[in-house]
C-alpha cells in the first residue's frame, strides 16, 4: 500500500529540503530511503526551537546555582541533592523536546508504505507526496510511484489496485481534494487528483482515472501472461490540479492498496508425482503434456488411481529422441524410480491414411485430424465406402486411398466436450514404445514401456475391468443411464484403425500392455449396445491408448 499526501504552500512557505537533496525545479520532489518508502524531507524549525527555549534557560539556571553555592558554602549534601533533581529535570526537558522535534519533523511524512501479498507474491511499493507552490493560478503537479513485484511467476500475474479514503482531506480546514471516480481515462477538473498509466503532459491530458473503493472490485493496472523474473516493475503517474481557493496546508488520507495475484501456472502430465495428492475424486484437472503441449483432463477415480478422460493425442516423431524425462521409459518397478531409457521410433504418425505401415512388429499411429464424437450413439459412419477407395501397395506396405471420400461426413472440430475428442490410434509395437514388438513374445509379459508421459504407464486388461466395476459397469457397457462414454469416466466410443477408420461411435477399444502370445497382444472392447470384453489381436492393429498414473 502507499499513502498520498499533498502540501500546499504560500510561496516563502514552501517546505525547504536538506542541502543533500536533489530538488527538480518543478518543486515536486520524492527520496527514496533504504526501507523503500517515498518520502518529502525537510527541515522543521519548530521542534528545534522548542528545545533551545527549554534546555537553555535551564542550563543557564544551573551554572547559577553552582556559582551561588560555591560562593555561599552551602552544605554539600544538600547542593548534591539539589544539582541531582536540577539535573534529572534537565534530562526530562531534553528528551520531551528532542521527541517534539523528531515528531514534529515528520508530520510531512508519508506512513511507510509496505507491500501486500497474494498467491505468494510481494509488492514494494513507495509512498507519494507533492509539493505545491500554490499562489494566483492554478498548479497541476505530479509525483510518480513504482510498484515493484518481488516474487518471479511461472505464468504472469495481474497486478490491481483500489483506494481507501478517497478524498485528501486538509489538517487544517475542512478543504479536501476530491478523487476522480471514474474508472474511463479523463482529464483532471479543479482540486482533483488521479492516477495515469502513461505519463502525461498536464491536467489537460486524458489519462486519468480514480481507483475504485470497493475491495472487491480493485482496478486491474497491469497483466501479463508471461512468466515475469523478481523485480517486475510498473510507474504509476499520481497527480492533482488545485485552485487558489483551496486552503494552505497538508492534505492526506487516500491509501493504496496492490493486489498482485499470480496466474494459475499450468500442472504438467510429467509431474504427477507432485500433485496427485491434491486431486478430488471425480473432479478432473487439466494438465499439460510437455512433449508437445497439448492439454488432457484427468481425475482421481473411485479405484483409487489417476486416469486420463481422454485418449492419448501424441503425434510420434521419428526425427524427435523421447526419454524417460519426458516419456515413460526405463521405469524400475523395484526401485520404483525412471532410470536412463531414449526411444526413436522408426516411424512418425501419420496423418493420412497413405501413411500407415501395415506391420505387426514397427511402429505405427495414425491422426484422424482434431475430430469429435458428436454424441450420437446411432450416427456412425458405414466405411464400405471407404473401403472401396483404397488398395494396398504391396511393395511399400501403405494404403494409396481417395482423398475426395470424406472419413468423418457425421462429425465435428469441436463439440466442447474435450473428453470426446478421438485421439489418435496406436498399433501395439508403438502403444509399448518399441522399434521391435517382436521382442515380447511370453503370455502373461507386461510391457514395461509405454508412450505414455512419465509418471504414467499403460494399464492392464484388470485394470480397465476394476475401474468400470466401481462405477456399476459389471458385466455390461450400460449401467442404467450411466454408460462408459459418458460422463464421468469417458471412454469414447472412437472405434479403431485397421488400414481404414472402422466402427466409430458403435465402437471403443484399447490397448493394454500385456502379451498374449508372439504375435499378439490383449486390449479391451465395448460396444454401444453394452457388451465390453478383453480381446486379442495382432499387433498391427490401431486402438486408442489411455493412460494411468504410477
Amino acid at each position: 500500500m502507499n499513502q498520498i499526501t499533498v502540501n500546499v504552500n504560500k510561496p516563502e512557505e514552501i517546505i525547504v529540503p536538506d542541502d543533500d537533496i536533489d530538488v527538480p525545479n518543478t518543486g515536486i520532489f520524492s527520496v527514496e530511503n533504504q526501507n523503500n518508502n517515498t518520502v518529502v524531507s525537510s527541515t522543521n524549525i519548530n521542534g528545534v526551537a522548542i528545545a533551545l527555549l527549554i534546555i537553555v534557560p535551564v542550563l543557564i539556571a544551573v551554572a547559577a546555582l553552582r556559582y551561588k553555592m560555591k560562593k555561599e558554602e552551602t552544605n554539600p549534601k544538600s547542593n548534591k541533592r539539589m544539582i541531582s533533581v536540577v539535573s534529572s529535570i534537565i534530562l526530562i526537558l531534553t528528551t520531551i523536546a528532542v521527541f517534539g522535534y523528531l515528531k514534529s519533523n515528520d508530520q510531512h511524512y508519508s506512513a511507510r508504505a509496505e507491500g501486500e501479498t497474494s498467491d505468494t507474491l510481494s509488492i514494494t511499493t513507495n509512498d507519494v507526496a507533492i509539493n505545491i507552490e500554490l499562489e494566483n493560478d492554478p498548479v497541476y503537479a505530479m509525483s510518480t510511484s513504482t510498484v515493484t513485484v518481488n516474487s518471479a511467476t511461472e505464468a504472469g500475474y495481474v497486478l490491481s489496485a483500489y483506494v481507501e479514503n478517497a478524498n485528501l482531506v486538509s489538517e487544517e480546514s475542512t478543504d479536501q481534494i476530491t478523487s476522480l471516480t471514474t474508472s474511463e481515462a479523463t482529464k483532471l477538473s479543479d482540486n482533483t487528483w488521479g492516477v495515469a498509466l502513461a505519463s502525461p503532459t498536464d491536467q489537460n491530458s486524458e489519462v486519468f482515472f480514480g481507483l475504485p473503493t470497493d475491495a472487491s472490485t480493485p482496478m486491474v493496472l497491469k497483466q501479463t501472461d508471461e512468466a515475469t523474473a523478481a523485480g517486475d516493475a510498473m510507474t504509476l503517474y499520481y497527480a492533482t490540479y488545485v485552485t487558489p481557493e483551496l486552503d494552505y496546508g497538508t492534505y492526506t488520507g487516500a491509501v493504496i492498496n496492490y493486489i498482485a495475484v499470480a496466474n494459475p501456472t499450468s500442472l504438467y502430465m510429467q509431474d504427477i508425482a507432485n500433485w496427485k495428492d491434491d486431486l478430488e475424486e471425480d473432479t478432473p484437472v487439466e494438465a499439460k503434456d510437455r512433449r508437445d503441449g497439448k492439454t488432457y483432463l484427468v481425475s482421481k477415480t473411485k479405484d483409487g488411481k489417476i486416469w486420463m478422460m481422454q485418449n492419448l493425442d501424441l503425434d510420434l516423431n521419428a526425427n524427435t529422441t523421447y526419454t524417460n524425462e519426458d516419456t515413460d521409459l526405463g521405469y524400475n518397478t523395484t526401485t520404483g524410480e525412471y532410470e536412463t531409457a531414449s526411444w526413436q521410433p522408426s516411424s512418425g504418425t501419420a496423418t493420412d491414411a497413405e501413411g500407415w505401415t501395415v506391420s505387426n512388429f514397427a511402429p505405427a499411429s495414425y491422426d484422424p485430424g482434431d475430430w469429435y464424437w458428436n454424441g450420437n450413439e446411432s450416427d456412425w459412419y458405414d466405411w464400405d465406402d471407404y473401403y472401396d477407395t483404397c488398395t494396398l501397395n504391396p511393395e511399400t506396405s501403405k494404403l494409396n486411398c481417395d482423398d475426395s471420400v470424406d472419413p468423418f461426413p457425421t462429425y465435428v472440430g469441436s463439440t466442447g466436450i474435450p473428453q470426446y475428442h478421438l485421439g489418435n490410434y496406436y498399433n501395439w509395437s508403438a502403444a509399448v514404445a518399441a522399434n521391435d514388438g517382436s521382442v515380447y513374445t511370453t503370455s502373461g509379459e507386461i510391457a514395461n514401456d509405454s508412450i505414455c508421459p512419465t509418471g504414467w504407464r499403460l494399464p492392464g486388461v484388470d485394470e480397465f475391468f476394476d475401474l468400470w466395476a466401481e462405477y456399476g459397469f459389471t458385466s455390461s457397457a450400460i449401467s442404467g443411464e450411466n454408460k462408459l462414454w459418458t460422463e464421468p469416466l469417458y471412454f469414447v466410443i472412437s472405434g479403431g484403425f485397421n488400414t481404414v477408420m472402422d466402427y466409430v461411435g458403435s465402437d471403443g477399444s484399447f490397448w493394454s500392455s500385456e502379451v498374449r502370445d508372439e504375435t499378439q497382444s490383449w486390449g479391451v472392447d465395448y460396444a454401444v449396445d453394452g457388451w465390453f470384453s478383453d480381446v486379442y489381436g495382432r499387433r498391427n492393429y490401431g486402438h486408442s491408448v489411455r493412460c494411468v498414473a504410477r
